[in-house]
C-alpha cells in the first residue's frame, strides 16, 4: 500500500482546498476532521506526512501529532501556521524551514529528495 499525506483541520472548505490542489500533483491524500478520523487513518494507512492546518485547536494539533507517532513514527510533520500578513511582509525570512518535503513519482509513491538522508 502506497504511502499518504494526511490532512488534519476543523475548516471543511480550507481543506478540501488543500486536498484537491495536492492530489492534482499526484500526493495520495486523506483529510481527517477529528481526531478519531485521525486515529483510524494512522491506523489504516501507512503516513509518509501528517500537514496539520491551523483550523484545529492547539491542544487538538497535540493529540493528533501524538496518534500519528504512535501508528507511523516515521511520518513528516508539517504545522501549517495563519500568520498575521505584515508578519509576511515585514521579513525576508522563511517563514519555517521544513525538512526537505518528499518527491511523488506519477503511481504515488514518496521518496525522500536525492542527498537529504
Amino acid at each position: 500500500m502506497n504511502a499518504r499525506l494526511l490532512l488534519f483541520g476543523r475548516d471543511e472548505n480550507l481543506l478540501s482546498a488543500r486536498s484537491s490542489v495536492l492530489a492534482r500533483y499526484g500526493f495520495p491524500v486523506i483529510t481527517a476532521y477529528t481526531l478519531a478520523d485521525v486515529e483510524r487513518c494512522a491506523r489504516e494507512y501507512p503516513i509518509a506526512m501528517f500537514a496539520l492546518c491551523h483550523s484545529a485547536s492547539a491542544e487538538d494539533r497535540r493529540k493528533a501529532i501524538a496518534l500519528v507517532r504512535r501508528y507511523c513514527p516515521d511520518a513528516l510533520t508539517l504545522n501549517i501556521a495563519s500568520l498575521p500578513h505584515t508578519a509576511v511582509k515585514s521579513t525576508h525570512e522563511p517563514v519555517f524551514t521544513p525538512r526537505p518535503l518528499p518527491v511523488v513519482e506519477p503511481w504515488g509513491q514518496f521518496l525522500p529528495p536525492a542527498g537529504t538522508f
